[in-house]
C-alpha cells in the first residue's frame, strides 16, 4: 500500500517542451484523487540544467492541467532565481 506517489515530469530529460506537462496533469488529475499524488519537476537535463525561466512554464503548464501538489527536485539545484519562481506562485 502506498498512500501517495511521485509522477516524474523530467520534461527536459525527453526533450520535451513545460507545456508538456498540462497533458499528464489533466490525465493525473481526472483519473486520481488529488491528494494521492505529487507531479515532480527535475531540475536537470541531458544538455542543459533548468532555468528559472524553464521552471517557470513548468509549473504554469502543470498548475493549468490542476495539479496543486508539486515536487521539485533536487533541492541542491534550487538556486535563489528558482526560489524567485516557486515563491511567486506560493503567493498566489
Amino acid at each position: 500500500h502506498a498512500d501517495n506517489i511521485v509522477v516524474w515530469n523530467y520534461y527536459l530529460l525527453e526533450n520535451l517542451p513545460a507545456s508538456s506537462s498540462e497533458a499528464l496533469s489533466r490525465y493525473l488529475t481526472a483519473n486520481f484523487p488529488a491528494d494521492s499524488f505529487y507531479v515532480s519537476l527535475g531540475l536537470w537535463g541531458n544538455d542543459k540544467d533548468m532555468s528559472p525561466a524553464d521552471l517557470k512554464a513548468g509549473l504554469a503548464s502543470t498548475l493549468k492541467g490542476g495539479v496543486s501538489r508539486v515536487w521539485i527536485t533536487p533541492d541542491s539545484m534550487v538556486t535563489d532565481e528558482h526560489w524567485n519562481v516557486i515563491l511567486e506562485y506560493l503567493r498566489r
